[in-house]
């Protein structure tokens, strides 16, 4: 009985109606018929008072104890705790209202870890993306920023989320670029340059529809634009470089075929030029092969444990008439009990060709160039020093990059890419390459090999 809470109360006014009604009666009775009746109208009062006190109190608690563990439980869920559930003890309107909540309490705890996950694994995407990410809303606020732009500006998210863009982005092009978007609604791109990193960036903006703001993508295409300018100095340094032999050859030609052909001397010094120059275009396509072979892994090293002294001697003995004309002494200092290194000598060999040579073209008459190996720890370690014209401070980062070649070394002949085989050769075994110039005094390149370690 008294399932429903209006039945409840109800009830509560039925025992007040009965009860004063029997006082009434008892009243009646007494008036009518015994005057002594006043006491048993005042316990029947009390009686009928203590009735509904209990009955309203049994009501009161049976109502309101579930009302106010729902109350504490959604107070509970609005900070957070949520898949709370609540004891059902009737199977009233309070129960049933209690059962609704305790099966909203489940789905809204699948609902939020669903959101949460989706919120995790898209931060976590975010984070990974090597492209910097921004998020404004419709008033240009930054509500998301990834790992990338915050390495991009050195800023931590929360120093920049919940400000507005330009605030902690100082690019006037980029804010443009953004402000842009905001207006039109419409995709924007574009290109800027981030200082004092001087980074390339690409720039698109797209609006969010449903938020009213825009997502900024910034691609660093820094390296992209290192590449087409390397292929711009290639295409330039190739045709320079052809140019000269081809015309050579060609004007060679011609006179040989208008009728110095016929003239033996002649035509022997003329044949002797067109080697040389014949020998050059070769020498071009030959370190455009091996450079090609290196990069794409066609090229295979024949390692073994090798006398780095003596394949310093070789390349020295190759290289001395050449070191005599330009009037360039070359000495070698090797260290006692210098191990052997593993590796391909010929490669090898062929490094230090490309540094010797390098090292003469730029040695004034007279200079000297001074070749050392060391034990350094697990490696060998090969210094060619000159005392040369020296390479620039700001060249100097970029000479073993493909097709670079340093201003003044246009004149001097060469593709530019001695270097950039040397490195790709020495990094394919497992070392390292650098140099150190000071310009006017000279340059000093190492490099490392690996040393033999099976002894």
């Amino acid at each position: 009985m008294f399932r429903s809470i209006r039945w409840r109360i109800a009830t509560i006014f039925v025992v007040i109606v009965v009860a004063c009604i029997i006082g009434l009666s008892i009243y009646l009775a007494r008036y009518l018929e015994n005057s002594n009746l006043d006491i048993i109208v005042i316990l029947a009062s009390l009686v009928a008072a203590v009735i509904t006190i209990a009955t309203a109190l049994l009501v009161s608690r049976t109502t309101t104890v579930p009302l106010k563990k729902l109350t504490s439980s959604f107070r509970d869920m609005a900070e957070g705790q949520f898949g709370q559930q609540v004891e059902v003890i009737s199977k009233d309107e309070v129960g049933e209202l209690t059962t609704a909540f305790n099966l909203m309490a489940v789905k809204t705890k699948e609902v939020v870890t669903l959101l949460t996950t989706e919120r995790d694994l898209m931060k976590e995407i975010l984070s990974n993306m090597g492209d910097s990410i921004f998020v404004v809303d419709a008033d240009s606020i930054v509500v998301v920023i990834n790992t990338a732009a915050e390495k991009l500006l050195g800023l931590s998210g929360k120093d920049v989320e919940g400000w507005k863009f330009d605030q902690r982005v100082h690019n006037r092009e980029l804010s443009d670029i953004l402000q842009r978007c905001q207006q039109t609604r419409a995709q924007q791109a574009g290109s800027v340059v981030i200082d004092p990193q001087n980074v390339f960036l690409g720039v698109i903006a797209t609006p969010l529809e449903d938020r009213g703001g825009c997502l900024l993508l910034l691609q660093d295409l820094t390296q992209m634009q290192r590449l087409q300018a390397m292929r711009r100095d290639f295409v330039s340094n190739i045709s320079h470089e052809l140019r000269t032999p081809l015309a050579s050859i060609k004007a060679l030609a011609e006179t040989l075929m208008g009728g110095a052909v016929n003239k033996p001397e002649v035509a022997t010094d003329f044949l002797g030029k067109l080697n040389t120059e014949v020998d050059k275009v070769t020498q071009i396509v030959a370190e455009l092969s091996e450079l090609s072979s290196i990069e794409s892994g066609e090229a295979t090293l024949e390692k073994k444990p090798f006398d780095m002294a003596q394949t310093i001697d070789a390349t020295i003995k190759r290289l001395n008439t050449q070191a005599d004309r330009a009037k360039v002494r070359i000495t070698a200092n090797k260290h006692p009990g210098l191990p052997q290194a593993l590796g391909d000598s010929e490669k090898i060999e062929q490094v230090l060709i490309n540094l010797l040579h390098n090292s003469i073209k730029f040695t004034p008459p007279d200079g000297s160039i001074k070749i050392s190996a060391r034990k350094s720890g697990k490696y060998v370690e090969v210094t060619v020093a000159d005392t040369g014209k020296g390479i620039p401070t700001d060249d100097l980062p970029r000479i073993f990059e493909r097709f670079y070649k340093v201003d003044r070394a246009r004149s001097s002949g060469g593709t530019g890419l001695g270097l950039a085989v040397a490195k790709h050769i020495v990094e394919a075994h497992g070392g390292k390459i650098w140099a150190v110039s000071t310009e006017d005094q000279g340059s000093t390149f190492h490099f490392t090999i690996p040393q033999n370690q099976k002894i």
